[in-house]
């Protein structure tokens, strides 16, 4: 999920991968998970994502993230439990569909390199 700009994310089972731009430098964040209190840290330049050390709870519909240079609140889309992972149409439809546009963007990236 891009921190760039406030849009929706998609997340299966629980699991949030966050991205940025602009990694030449290190990044101090912050990360409010619904109303929770927030995660506080350094994101390590040179390191283009970071990953959630814990699932986010199912019930939880938003996701705040604040560093030096941005702030991004992120509504969270839930895969369907009856959803085909196998499937990547199916997959990228539903991303779609859902607004998470840079996402599916980068898993039709993700399946042309895999065809290549």
């Amino acid at each position: 999920m891009s921190i760039e700009e406030s849009a929706p994310g998609c997340v299966r089972d629980g699991k949030v991968v966050l991205a940025r731009e602009g990694i030449a430098h290190s990044a101090v964040f912050s990360i409010r998970i619904g109303n929770s209190e927030p995660l506080n840290g350094i994101w390590s330049a040179g390191k283009p994502t970071y990953s959630l050390p814990d699932p986010i709870p199912p019930e939880v519909r938003s996701v705040v993230v604040e560093t030096n240079k941005t702030s991004a609140s992120i509504e969270i889309k839930t895969f369907p439990k009856n959803a085909v992972l196998e499937n990547p149409l199916e997959v990228l439809g539903w991303m779609v569909s859902s607004g998470c546009k840079r996402q599916a963007l980068a898993l039709v990236r993700q399946l042309v390199t895999k065809k290549q």
